[in-house]
């Protein structure tokens, strides 16, 4: 297989996901225990992805759980949130900076938050240098969306079946393949050099 160019997702591919530390910060600010919370984080965090302003993100979050919040807590919460996704995975941001510096285009597509976006392309210097961002936050709908993926293939300059998309979920995979976009399912690095290895990218891994 011939590819010119990669599509990354950002949480558990590029990034690490929050540490246990974040996820514990965040629910002793809501007063809570850590699996409630996360209970609540998740409940509405697609319509965060979509744009959701995060004071009313977290509010819904608050209701779910049946406890008072202060716009100050929220501001806090949204911080930690921001920080917590912002480490990178070293083998992964590694591997796209080598693919980077080969002239293979390089391209995100993520479900994120407006105060994650912005939090990363202003503090996470390690990102590589994108040709193309899609951020479910700007666009309003998110994967596996079809049209999310149309406009992340339409913004790399390659045909459709020089592109590869990775990302860690199977329904995100799926709805890539459907639209045309060459898809590999991350489950770990070396998994991933490995598939990579069966296309022409092998050289530069």
């Amino acid at each position: 297989m011939n590819i010119d160019a990669v599509i990354f997702d950002y949480g558990n591919v590029l990034s690490r996901v929050p540490e246990q530390d974040d996820i514990d910060a965040m629910a002793a600010i809501m007063q809570i225990g850590t699996d409630r919370f996360l209970e609540g984080y998740w409940h509405h965090r697609l319509d965060y992805d979509c744009g959701m302003p995060s004071i009313e993100y977290w509010q819904a979050v608050a209701d779910y759980l049946d406890i008072a919040l202060k716009p100050e807590e929220a501001d806090r919460l949204t911080m930690i949130d921001a920080i917590s996704w912002s480490r990178p995975e070293p083998a992964m941001a590694e591997l796209a900076d080598r693919l980077h510096r080969a002239g293979v285009e390089l391209a995100i597509l993520s479900n994120m938050p407006m105060d994650i976006k912005v939090y990363l392309e202003s503090n996470c210097n390690w990102l590589p240098d994108f040709v193309h961002r899609t951020y479910s936050c700007d666009l309003k709908f998110a994967k596996p969306d079809p049209r999310i993926y149309e406009h992340s293939k339409n913004g790399v300059a390659r045909h459709e079946e020089r592109i590869v998309f990775i990302d860690d979920r199977e329904e995100n995979i799926d709805a890539a393949r459907k639209v045309g976009i060459n898809s590999l399912l991350f489950s770990g690095f070396q998994r991933l050099v490995e598939d990579l290895g069966e296309t022409s990218l092998k050289e530069h891994l």
